[in-house]
């Protein structure tokens, strides 16, 4: 939490392109004051080097991950579980600064979700031999990242895809969960001005319950639904789209005339249609009729599109969560 404010720091001076000699802004000068401020709440940190036990019934490795629109971090402690009781400690934690290309909130939060995964993939290799790990268990307080972390393969375009497979090869679709900002340790870090917290030491007090009831993510919330789905891939669009249209092609007797089951993408059987169309509305102005003009083309888009998207948006959420 402390590099990442010092991380930061640099980014903004080197982002000021201030000189060696000369002064430094004012919003510079009270972030370094501030900065100054924290050391001195911290004290005197200690923490706990060495975290094993040899009495205990099972351990899982417990993480964290949060990003905020300058910093994204994660946390893993480890948790075991004895006949006496459940004991919590810090393992590590990890910062990174946000690129200087925004990315939004919802890429930053997945790749807090990365790091964490690459954190976690190195307290596996530390742990190899000393002791068995029994589960690995991931929280993040952003729904839209568990949501593309939870899709199928192949569902998200590149850039959500690459990172969500980098995270489900070190951690399972069903072992991420949603936390309350308020009880994720990780949300300290990404906050530059905020005071030190000890729950980033000792984690969130859920985690000394003696079971663990986390509710697994369901991605059923239509207005997240539509956020999640800007990153969606365009072919399964149009796949969903056709799917939606041949479920309700009785009632339009147009799907009399043209086998939408033959067609393989949503642009193949618009051009069909865009003959069709015409011969099938022959009461039609001769203007607005003509393949190609953009009347036909709204109006067969209304046609295919418009009657079924609220069925799609439903559609999508049962096919992929």
């Amino acid at each position: 939490s402390v590099t990442a404010r010092i991380k930061f720091l640099f980014q903004l001076l080197c982002k000021s392109k201030v000189g060696w000699d000369d002064d430094v802004s004012e919003e510079l000068k009270k972030y370094w004051v501030d900065f100054l401020a924290l050391l001195r709440n911290i004290g005197t940190l200690k923490l706990q080097r060495f975290v094993l036990t040899t009495d205990f019934v099972s351990v899982q490795l417990c993480g964290f991950s949060d990003s905020s629109d300058e910093v994204y971090c994660a946390v893993v402690y480890l948790r075991f579980v004895s006949e006496g009781g459940v004991s919590v400690n810090f393992v590590g934690g990890k910062t990174r600064i946000a690129p200087l290309k925004r990315l939004g909130t919802p890429r930053l939060e997945l790749l807090g979700c990365l790091l964490l995964s690459d954190l976690l993939s190195q307290c596996r290799s530390a742990f190899h031999g000393r002791v068995d790990i029994s589960d690995t268990l991931c929280w993040s307080d952003s729904e839209i990242a568990l949501c593309w972390i939870k899709g199928k393969e192949k569902d998200w375009k590149p850039w959500v895809e690459n990172r969500a497979v980098k995270v489900r090869k070190v951690v399972d679709r069903d072992k991420w969960f949603h936390v309350k900002s308020e009880e994720n340790p990780s949300d300290f870090p990404t906050r530059p001005f905020e005071t030190y917290s000890e729950m980033w030491e000792k984690g969130p007090s859920f985690l000394l319950n003696s079971s663990l009831n986390s509710e697994p993510f369901e991605c059923h919330n239509q207005a997240l639904l539509v956020e999640v789905m800007k990153e969606k891939r365009k072919s399964d669009l149009e796949t969903l789209t056709l799917a939606s249209v041949v479920e309700n092609k009785s009632n339009n007797s147009l799907f009399n005339v043209v086998d939408i089951t033959r067609f393989g993408s949503l642009k193949k059987f618009i051009s069909v249609v865009g003959y069709v169309f015409p011969i099938y509305q022959p009461n039609s102005q001769k203007e607005t009729t003509k393949y190609g003009s953009n009347s036909v083309t709204r109006r067969i888009q209304r046609c295919t599109r418009s009657n079924h998207q609220r069925r799609t948006i439903l559609h999508q959420d049962r096919r992929f969560f």
